[in-house]
């Protein structure tokens, strides 16, 4: 059976068509643009970790609330002498919040910063 399609159908179908490529043609760029716009430079930031479970007071809280820009920093910035903990990565930072805390990557404004800083806790969150 053959089927006759008058003038309307013809464009209707057409339109169907062109709209259903249109789509399927933007999504490969869409799934692009919104993975490499949420893709965000970031830089490494260090901590000091007890070596031991029963650390003193100082280490523990050195620990808990000291960021060093680098490990060179972070050796250098020790709760007191003697002190045997580890220099360790403590995580990533987005680059812009890195630089808020140290200042800029060409030139760092501060090795360590500490949690317990208002401007510290606000920049981080």
């Amino acid at each position: 059976m053959r089927r006759s399609y008058n003038r309307r159908d013809f464009l209707r179908r057409g339109a169907a068509m062109l709209g259903g490529l249109t789509l399927t043609a933007g999504l490969p760029m869409a799934a692009f643009a919104e993975t490499g716009s949420s893709i965000e430079a970031t830089r490494r930031w260090y901590a000091l970790s007890l070596t031991r479970e029963d650390g003193d007071n100082a280490c523990r809280r050195h620990a808990a609330n000291k960021l060093f820009a680098d490990p060179i920093a972070a050796d250098q910035h020790r709760a007191h002498p003697g002190c045997k903990c580890q220099v360790v990565v403590g995580g990533e930072l987005p680059e812009h919040t890195w630089a808020g805390l140290f200042g800029d990557s060409r030139h760092v404004a501060r090795s360590q910063v500490d949690r317990r800083w208002n401007w510290v806790a606000t920049t981080l969150a």
